[in-house]
């Protein structure tokens, strides 16, 4: 999600799969060029119509997990080479600290990204489900990584309410190394609730 604001200057958007798996956004902060990269990692389900059996479709029945990452991996090093700043994040629905299926790890390391998530935030839930017995599901399936490791500040999923759905949004705040405006709409999010203490909660992850 982009807000309206000054600080993005010559923005430009692209999808990099078919249907949005993965995305690249490039624009500029003062004088430094970035690019996020967003991506959607599906959960195998091969009944009906289902999104993974569309993608297959789409993909001529290769696997789409590797093609969103092959797609990620191309945008991720045209990014670097280009000179931009690089963040990948999003649902990837595979967990670094318990059970790494998918090989996230694996593919961030080769790309020279580094997780954002550092200390007792790798531990923070992003996702949570209520199972038949009415208990709470939890795990961390939602991830930012970043090939600027130095500048990050914080970055943790952040529970804004009790009741805003399964997936926590996650707040990444790193340090520009130059003054760049800001404006009253990007103000909004830069409140004390912000710091790096306030973004934990007692809620961890039980390994």
């Amino acid at each position: 999600m982009i807000f309206p604001n000054d600080r993005l200057q010559k923005a430009s958007f692209k999808e990099i799969t078919h249907i949005g798996e993965t995305t690249r956004l490039d624009f500029m902060l003062g004088k430094e060029k970035h690019t996020s990269v967003g991506t959607y990692w599906p959960v195998v389900n091969k009944s009906g119509m289902s999104y993974w059996n569309l993608l297959k479709q789409r993909y001529n029945q290769m696997d789409p997990i590797g093609v969103i990452k092959a797609g990620l991996a191309l945008a991720a090093r045209q990014a670097s080479e280009g000179g931009s700043a690089v963040m990948v994040s999003g649902d990837m629905n595979t967990s670094l600290i318990r059970r790494d299926k998918l090989g996230l790890g694996q593919l961030m390391a080769s790309l020279g990204m580094t997780d954002g998530s550092v200390g007792p935030e790798k531990l923070r839930y992003s996702f949570r489900t209520r199972g038949a017995d009415r208990l709470w599901r939890l795990s961390r399936i939602d991830h930012c990584f970043t090939d600027k490791p130095g500048r990050v500040a914080c970055c943790s999923p952040y529970d804004v309410s009790n009741g805003i759905g399964t997936h926590l949004p996650m707040f990444l705040v790193m340090d520009i190394p130059e003054e760049v405006k800001v404006d009253k709409v990007m103000r909004r999010w830069n409140r004390k609730d912000m710091k790096r203490s306030n973004l934990l909660s007692k809620d961890r992850i039980r390994i």
